[in-house]
């Protein structure tokens, strides 16, 4: 019975150790991350484009949040690393006052975007299911382009055309965010429509779309499937380009951190984008060998040239940095920092923890429970043995 109960506690132990073994959440990396990416931007104040304070509203609504899970005991930071972020919300809602008139005057798209801007980014406690939900779409019609998501945003949240009611969608609209065809920057297009939505509550107001799909959320749960389906593929080739790398980040953005699904929420996904970051601390191609989640994938692909985007979206400074990748990577920073710090989404399966255990701690541990593992198999084949002879004498013996 005591070797029995030693052998349980032993596999125990050892499922245990395995399962904290590539466990490690570093909360001040991911806040020195963000200060680094506020920082570059403070210095660019006259540079800074209309695609990049649109991740600064979520950032900052982030960052806010974060504050509101401590206020209430839920979240893991320590008083040190709150006070670090209580700082970057205002360094950030300074730099969002100080830089809307030249973005207002620069740019005639912003003033669409206002009625997104004047409310608080919400997100809820706990993340959804994805459960990869599919979808077979009977169509022969070519893929609408993404020049489209920008009269969609619009209509979404009620600012095009002429500001009326939000979770309106014109016919065009309707057929943009419910194709099922398309793929890369178009299909987060499409779901970052809907989690502009979700923002309105228009979860229940869009008929055109419950029509086909049941629910809107049917529809965010198909589209943010394909997404994760491609993000994947991508993930065991490698993100060699920085067009791959800027889409992944951006596949992170509305999926996990806008639509708020699980799957998207990754400690691995966060460790790989805080790589990736320059000394200036921003963001541009990178060239090193930490491109993928998985082990053993090649980074002999070649790099795909850059497909320069609009001036709107993108803009390249003369350090090199890229404003689209920067931005979306303080989203999806933030983001991981909100939900991996948040007590009530940390679980053993998940791949966080607020008390990771030091890798040699690990190696001692696992060391040690191996020669327990022999020791008890020794001696329990040297028990046996001398329990068989003595045996075979009382054999002997009786038959003499």
């Amino acid at each position: 019975m005591l070797f029995k109960f030693l052998s349980s506690f032993i596999l125990i132990l050892i499922v245990s150790i395995s399962q904290n073994q590539c466990v490690h959440v570093d909360y001040n990396r991911m806040i020195s991350a963000i200060e680094g990416l506020v920082g570059y931007y403070s210095k660019i104040k006259q540079e800074i484009i209309l695609d990049s304070t649109l991740s600064f509203h979520f950032t900052e609504g982030y960052l806010r949040i974060i504050l509101e899970d401590a206020s209430r005991n839920e979240s893991s930071l320590n008083e040190s690393q709150l006070n670090r972020v209580e700082k970057l919300h205002d360094s950030l809602a300074r730099l969002i006052v100080d830089i809307s008139p030249t973005i207002s005057q620069k740019y005639y798209q912003y003033k669409f975007l206002i009625p997104l801007y004047s409310r608080n980014f919400k997100a809820p406690r706990k993340l959804r299911n994805l459960n990869h939900t599919s979808y077979l779409q009977q169509s022969n019609e070519s893929v609408l382009s993404r020049h489209y998501s920008n009269q969609c945003l619009w209509e979404i949240i009620g600012s095009w055309p002429n500001y009326r009611q939000a979770c309106n969608l014109s016919d065009i609209c309707v057929k943009f965010v419910s194709q099922l065809k398309s793929s890369g920057y178009i299909m987060t297009h499409q779901a970052l429509t809907l989690s502009f939505g979700r923002q309105f509550h228009c979860q229940n107001q869009l008929p055109g779309l419950s029509a086909i799909f049941g629910s809107v959320s049917n529809l965010e749960a198909i589209l943010c499937s394909k997404v994760y389906k491609e993000m994947q593929q991508s993930l065991t080739k490698g993100l060699t380009s920085l067009r791959l790398q800027d889409l992944f980040t951006e596949q992170i953005d509305v999926c996990g951190s806008l639509e708020f699904f699980q799957d998207f929420i990754n400690e691995s996904y966060v460790d790989m984008v805080l790589e990736w970051q320059t000394t200036q601390g921003c963001y541009m191609q990178y060239n090193g060998s930490y491109n993928s989640i998985y082990p053993n994938v090649s980074n002999s692909v070649a790099s795909k040239p850059y497909s320069y985007r609009s001036r709107r979206s993108d803009k390249i400074g003369k350090d090199g940095c890229h404003q689209h990748i920067s931005s979306t990577a303080a989203v999806l920073i933030v983001s991981h920092l909100r939900w991996l710090a948040l007590k009530d989404e940390q679980d053993p399966s998940n791949s966080s923890t607020r008390n990771p255990i030091p890798s040699y701690i690990i190696v001692v541990i696992n060391v040690f429970v191996i020669m327990i593992a022999i020791t008890i198999g020794g001696v329990t084949f040297l028990l046996i043995k001398r329990k068989m002879k003595r045996k075979q004498y009382h054999i002997l013996k009786n038959y003499n």
